[in-house]
């Protein structure tokens, strides 16, 4: 059974259901270069800590040509150890793998941000790197792996700009799993993943950035990241709730999606660049991005 198990409270009312709807499985946001820390480019909501980093779009356009390019990933939530009994050592622990990416894993001593601490850090190799993680004190990695302990992580990793060069980056354990037939590390699966959650849901100022808070949705009337239990009416949102609540990262308009250099350059998140005729998130490029919409060229029909 997974972390949810025992711990979903009685419901009375949609409010409370909307509210404690927390998903298993974890947020991993993306972010091109030069990144943005409040403006991810993608967000995704996986079932294990694993990415593969391939060239992301339009990397050969930046006019930062001086300057090293990276594309990030970042992943955060908690981790759930539910009594795990370790197959490796004595312990149970968890490891960074990695293969061509920078990634560092820090790891709270109870669910709070505010404990993070660092337990690993590796640097960027050409060949697959699987090392465990350590806590300064040497104490275990989970003081207790308990049904009712969480764990809060988060794993930030990036790869140079290497045309053809692909990159992974994984949290594995040494947990004895009924699939697992030898004595190989395994993925964290969905069960023992809970999304990151906050009350801080108006710190968040653009659609995928709410994305990364299972507490909240993004409202599109008035483009704001609300806390899913404030909002009276659970799933409609507005002044005359009359918008469906987005909950889900595919549900956000992104740059890209937009097709004519008007309509980009009316978002305040992005910007059209001339050489592609295409939209990006603003602040990719030094130059030849349209931000006014009174700048555009006349369309041909026109």
């Amino acid at each position: 059974m997974g972390w949810w198990n025992g711990v979903s409270p009685s419901w009375t009312n949609i409010d409370q259901c909307s509210l404690a709807d927390i998903p298993s499985g974890i947020q991993k946001a993306t972010f091109y270069h030069p990144k943005n820390d409040s403006q991810p480019d993608e967000v995704e909501f996986l079932g294990e800590i694993s990415a593969v980093m391939t060239t992301y779009p339009n990397s050969n356009l930046l006019d930062s040509t001086h300057e090293q390019v990276f594309l990030s990933v970042n992943f955060h939530g908690y981790i759930w150890p539910l009594e795990m009994t370790p197959s490796l050592e004595s312990e149970l622990t968890l490891y960074i793998e990695s293969h061509n990416a920078e990634a560092t894993l820090l790891l709270s001593n109870d669910s709070s941000i505010q404990n993070a601490e660092n337990v690993r850090s590796q640097k960027s190799y050409p060949q697959i790197q699987i090392q465990v993680t350590a806590r300064k004190n040497k104490k275990p990695i989970f003081p207790s792996v308990s049904r009712d302990s969480k764990y809060y992580f988060q794993l930030e990793s990036r790869k140079l700009y290497q045309p053809q060069k692909n990159a992974t980056v994984a949290v594995k354990w040494n947990a004895e799993t009924r699939t697992k037939t030898d004595q190989a590390l395994s993925q964290i699966s969905t069960e023992f993943l809970e999304m990151f959650h906050s009350d801080v849901c108006r710190n968040y100022t653009n659609c995928l950035s709410c994305m990364t808070d299972a507490s909240c949705g993004w409202c599109p009337n008035t483009d704001q990241c609300i806390r899913k239990g404030d909002n009276s009416s659970s799933a409609w949102c507005g002044p005359d709730q009359d918008m469906l609540l987005i909950t889900h990262p595919t549900e956000c308009s992104r740059c890209p999606d937009y097709v004519d250099c008007l309509s980009c350059s009316k978002d305040a998140l992005c910007e059209w660049k001339r050489v592609k005729e295409q939209c990006h998130r603003r602040g990719r490029f030094e130059s030849g991005t349209v931000t006014d919409p009174s700048k555009c060229r006349m369309p041909c029909h026109q």
